[in-house]
């Protein structure tokens, strides 16, 4: 949606569809923020690691949903800036991000994912960078 020139085309056939499908994401990945701010690896599972990086590309695109007017309202607004004073504490004074989650696919069943680790990766830093940029244009 981010990516979705919004001004040009309101009036298109997909854009009322597209709207309410992003509005339903919003919904979801709102109810599945922890009481932290943070999201986790797997959203509806809060027993899995807070994960920097889910967090991440989840305040971006809200942010940018909030950006573009398509959501509005303290019930959007509040959850972001929680979700942003949670991720910048996972921001290390050297530049380093904790909590990001290892590149790997779709696991089989969540024990799998409960064995994997989380760590400052490289590969996770551009969705904290993108939740800073999109959080601070609002």
């Amino acid at each position: 949606f981010a990516g979705y020139q919004l001004a040009n085309h309101t009036g298109s056939r997909y854009y009322s569809r597209l709207r309410t499908v992003f509005r339903d994401f919003a919904s979801s990945w709102l109810n599945a923020q922890r009481p932290s701010g943070m999201w986790s690896q797997l959203l509806d599972e809060h027993d899995t690691f807070e994960c920097s990086s889910a967090t991440g590309f989840g305040l971006y695109s809200l942010a940018t949903g909030m950006r573009l007017g398509v959501l509005r309202g303290a019930e959007t607004s509040a959850p972001i800036q929680r979700g942003w004073q949670a991720l910048a504490s996972y921001v290390q004074p050297d530049g380093s991000v904790t909590g990001l989650s290892n590149g790997f696919g779709i696991l089989g069943n969540k024990a799998a994912y409960l064995h994997r680790t989380n760590s400052s990766l490289l590969w996770g830093y551009g969705a904290v960078l993108r939740a800073c940029a999109a959080v601070s244009s609002l």
